[in-house]
């Protein structure tokens, strides 16, 4: 397994959070936003430098962590925008030598198996257009989309049917799951054949709502999880979306579109704690 980290969890600042990497010893980094922009947003030339930067490291661009298909699936025009959003993200993709993006499946408005044909609809132009630019869709679970967990995303990527599309493992967004789906190993074991991606946060319940911790103290069992991957080959990343700060809590709209500074205010802090714990879980399998 490689490990990385979300940028924005630490910084907006993507000379610092190539510091961070170093001091940590990781393989590479997931960009989000920087520069308070989002990375489709980057002009091109601010692209290449950001690429220039990462790679005089000796680290790589392990995927771009895009909102791409967070809107609404009865807008016209937020459809229109988040193709015109694919674009400019696999064009950055491209200058960045990364070949995943991360995606969504629309924002919930009504029942998933109801609707699911419609959303299959939805995804043929983006299945399109990444077949003809080399790039793959990654697909994760988030409770204000359609597929709130993996049991749902597993369902949604065997219907598309495309190599192009895979998954992010992200057994933390099981604590928010409406359906209360068990990250591990209901989770794990409903998406195992689709993962290319995992992400890594931590949560528990307070009151009956979820709330985001240092990772190793809520409720994701990350050392079975950590053993599972390891014992079906798993090879590719894991990164740190840390969520938690030790001194303040995200707002809502941001946890459902993060980035920016305010995402990132106290992030250092709290990713400094979690990935301190996180290399000791993962210490026999980096």
């Amino acid at each position: 397994m490689k490990l990385g980290i979300i940028t924005d969890e630490v910084t907006q600042d993507i000379r610092k959070a190539v510091d961070f990497a170093m001091k940590h010893g990781l393989h590479g980094l997931e960009l989000r936003s920087v520069d308070d922009m989002s990375i489709d947003m980057l002009p091109l030339k601010r692209v290449k430098e950001i690429k220039d930067i990462i790679e005089s490291h000796g680290l790589e661009v392990c995927n771009i962590s895009s909102s791409f298909f967070k809107c609404s699936i009865n807008s016209k025009k937020e459809y229109d925008d988040n193709i015109e959003k694919l674009k400019r993200l696999m064009e950055r993709a491209h200058i960045l030598g990364c070949r995943t993006i991360r995606g969504f499946s629309f924002f919930t408005d009504g029942s998933f198996d109801e609707r699911i044909d419609e959303i299959i609809d939805k995804f043929q132009l983006p299945l399109r257009m990444i077949e003809e630019e080399d790039i793959q869709l990654l697909l994760e679970p988030d409770p204000s989309v359609f597929t709130t967990n993996h049991r749902k995303l597993s369902k949604l990527i065997d219907l598309l049917g495309s190599n192009r599309i895979g998954a992010v493992y992200d057994p933390g967004n099981g604590i928010y799951d409406p359906d209360f789906e068990k990250p591990y190993p209901d989770g794990f074991n409903e998406i195992k054949n689709f993962i290319r991606h995992v992400h890594v946060k931590d949560a528990r319940l307070v009151d009956g709502k979820p709330e985001s911790v240092k990772i190793g103290t809520g409720w994701v069992p990350y050392a079975e999880i950590f053993k599972a991957l390891n014992a079906m080959g798993y090879e590719g990343y894991v990164v740190l979306e840390t969520h938690y700060r030790p001194k303040s809590r995200i707002p809502e709209e941001l946890l459902q579109k993060p980035g920016g500074s305010l995402f990132s205010y106290n992030g250092d802090l709290a990713s400094e704690e979690s990935m301190v714990e996180l290399k000791k879980m993962l210490v026999d399998y980096l």
